[in-house]
């Protein structure tokens, strides 16, 4: 078993094909949870040249649009569950998202990303190499023109009529 690889930490994420509520895709099984980071070329080549599983992805409309490099993260709360966190609202408020919530990030309009993945080390037939599990997230969500002007309203609690919470419209 090779040396055990220290967490990657990338600040300013990218993620594409995002699928933390883990639905069944033509390439993904139901339940599985899994989003992918795309990489600098030059991190890229080194995580591969240790045994990372890196995907490339070409644009066939135009051949003179550089590659992007990229590799799966799972999402995985079974053993030790990850702590991904959404940060939204002003003043920023965060939430740490468990099984139940972790889909909202799937259609969130995310402004940045910095997480922590763990690496694990596999081996199967022959093969080996390194599947990435997320360990911490931090997704930090777009603001919207109405957040602050309805903090403190929009709670998802039902209103006490004998409190004064009337929206100011």
């Amino acid at each position: 078993m090779p040396e055990k690889q220290k967490d990657l930490i990338i600040e300013n994420a990218k993620i594409i094909f995002r699928n933390f509520a883990g639905r069944q895709t033509r390439f993904n099984a139901a339940g599985d949870r899994s989003f992918c980071v795309v990489l600098e070329k030059e991190l890229a080549d080194t995580l591969k040249n240790l045994g990372w599983n890196i995907r490339t992805r070409e644009n066939p409309q135009d051949p003179q649009e550089e590659v992007t490099y990229y590799m799966r993260v799972k999402v995985v709360y079974k053993n030790f569950p990850p702590r991904i966190f959404m940060i939204s609202g002003d003043p920023a408020k965060s939430t740490l998202l468990d099984e139940e919530s972790i889909g909202e990030l799937d259609f969130a309009e995310i402004e940045n990303v910095d997480l922590i993945i763990n690496p694990h080390f596999w081996s199967m037939n022959g093969q080996t190499g390194y599947n990435g599990y997320v360990k911490k997230l931090y997704a930090t969500l777009v603001a919207d023109d109405f957040g602050g002007k309805y903090k403190g309203i929009v709670t998802g609690k039902v209103a006490d009529p004998e409190e004064d919470n009337d929206p100011p419209f």
